[in-house]
């Protein structure tokens, strides 16, 4: 049987799930008595039966996916004049093969996990993989900075599967140090990962379970602004005034706007570019719509920047693109200005030949 912290408790006979009850008030809540399990706080209403084991986690699995049988790879029997199949040899032998990351179109990052059985027998059980941020796990029972795991059907000798999940933001977890970017912050960890993390699988060898290689991944989060991801949400940015924002996710836009008046001269400038921006500048009438300048690099730098005059008074808008819409995440931020091209001061040093 399970338990989970919602009330919900779950009955398996020989690994299958039997019936779902709830109940109403006997939830794990934070206390400082004992946790007893098994009986309530005054020895009384003692369940009808023995509990040979239990266990606990701090990730929440509400459910029991598999049973673990051991060695046994079929069940005795006692019918008679019947061949009965003799227990396979041989024994699994799971391997991850690979950990990758990707960044992920919707923000975040895909963490795929690559799990081959290289042994002569099949798992016969399903079995976790887990995530471990900045913890390389000791062995089968450890969940120490667990933050993500898969749940995976039981897989034949030779046969290999690829297991995905996305990871949004693991500042959130409040053990690493965050990198703080204005209105935005960057997350830096190590991922390594563990298969058959709970020892559900019948193996020689499980060392070779734990992936310890490491794999960097860095999390952002979106900037103060956002959603400013279209002309009818665009920032208000006066002149003179600078924001800072990031790409916070493939194929981000930042919109601004600000308001010019008639004959004047304006820059609009991206810089301080991050270790992986690359901005992209467009500037648009007062429709939000009609295209009146553009800049990608400007003097031999991935910035980007505009001179323009103001035909009319009004209110235009500026959209701020990375080069690469496949690109965001960490790195990626820029700051903003638009000036009065007067203001924007230029100095010339004179030129000192030595002979």
């Amino acid at each position: 049987m399970t338990h989970s912290c919602t009330g919900e408790v779950r009955f398996y006979i020989d690994g299958v799930l039997d019936s779902v009850k709830t109940m109403s008030n006997g939830n794990v809540n934070p206390a400082s008595a004992p946790l007893r399990i098994g009986n309530n706080a005054y020895n009384t209403n003692r369940i009808a039966g023995y509990i040979f084991g239990a266990a606990l986690s701090n990730v929440v699995r509400p459910n029991l996916p598999y049973w673990k049988f051991g060695d046994i790879t079929s069940e005795p029997t006692v019918a008679s004049g019947q061949a009965q199949t003799p227990p396979a040899a041989g024994s699994a032998d799971l391997v991850i093969k690979n950990l990758s990351t990707y960044p992920n179109p919707d923000g975040g990052i895909i963490v795929e996990a690559v799990v081959e059985n290289q042994g002569d027998l099949e798992t016969l059980n399903g079995f976790f993989t887990d995530l471990y941020v900045d913890h390389i796990p000791t062995g089968s029972g450890d969940y120490t900075g667990s933050l993500k795991f898969w749940v995976n059907d039981p897989i034949g000798v030779g046969e290999t599967v690829t297991l995905t999940t996305v990871i949004d933001d693991i500042s959130a977890l409040d053990m690493f140090t965050s990198r703080v970017l204005g209105p935005a912050s960057e997350t830096t960890a190590t991922l390594y990962a563990q298969t058959d993390s709970e020892g559900a699988v019948p193996e020689e060898d499980d060392v070779n379970n734990i992936f310890t290689e490491g794999t960097e991944i860095c999390t952002a989060t979106a900037d103060g602004y956002e959603d400013d991801n279209g002309n009818s949400s665009a920032t208000l940015i006066a002149i003179n005034d600078i924001q800072a924002h990031n790409f916070d996710k493939p194929d981000d836009q930042d919109w601004i706007k600000f308001e010019a008046e008639a004959g004047q001269t304006y820059t609009i400038k991206t810089f301080d570019l991050d270790t992986t921006s690359d901005t992209f500048l467009y500037l648009y009438d007062t429709d939000g719509s009609t295209l009146l300048a553009s800049n990608d690099d400007y003097g031999e730098s991935l910035a980007s920047r505009i001179e323009w005059e103001a035909p009319i008074a009004g209110t235009y808008y500026v959209l701020v693109k990375h080069w690469n819409p496949n690109h965001g995440g960490c790195g990626t931020s820029y700051s903003i200005k638009v000036a009065d091209a007067g203001d924007e001061l230029i100095l010339y040093f004179p030129l000192i030949y030595k002979q």
